[in-house]
């Protein structure tokens, strides 16, 4: 009976170890999945380091301006290994839809410019169809699948957005 005891708390502990490698496996895996989703082409991103040195006795900015990337921008793309230099902006805001009185408190609002998007892969619709961000007129967007769904969004909604302070 000890024996058996014995035999029977090894394998539940060599099933708690294997379980836990096949888990560890899944979550790194599930990890890599989404940073690749996430960020799609992007191999470098510029930022600001609030951490670092320079910033000890000056405020730290949120973000470039643009005439620092104005600078920067002409040494990027002279670069022959970078496909595409692209700034953007974001934030967290409140997104509202008018038409269906549904809203979100933390959507990523996202801006760039359609003519710098070369190099960064297709923006593609629900249907596969590769959406032009150059043809958006003004108060146009483009909203993911998740985004659209959360707020009850069609094509022709007008949305709100709200900005917090800062």
């Amino acid at each position: 009976a000890r024996s058996s005891l014995i035999v029977v708390g090894l394998m539940l502990a060599t099933t708690i170890i294997s379980s836990a490698f096949t888990t560890g496996d899944s979550v790194t895996q599930s990890i890599k999945s989404q940073a690749i989703s996430d960020l799609g082409f992007i191999d470098e991103i510029i930022r600001i380091d609030d951490d670092s040195e320079s910033w000890q006795s000056n405020a730290v900015p949120s973000e470039f301006s643009q005439s620092v990337f104005e600078q920067i921008a002409p040494i990027l793309n002279a670069d022959p290994n970078l496909d595409g230099v692209l700034p953007l902006l974001k934030e967290r805001v409140a997104l509202t839809n008018y038409r269906s009185k549904q809203f979100a408190v933390s959507s990523l609002l996202v801006g760039v410019d359609p003519a710098r998007t070369n190099g960064f892969g297709e923006l593609n619709g629900p249907n596969g169809i590769p959406i032009n961000l150059v043809s958006l007129g003004p108060n146009e967007v483009v909203i993911d699948k998740a985004g659209a769904h959360e707020i009850g969004a069609e094509i022709g909604d007008e949305l709100g957005v709200a900005v917090g302070p800062g």
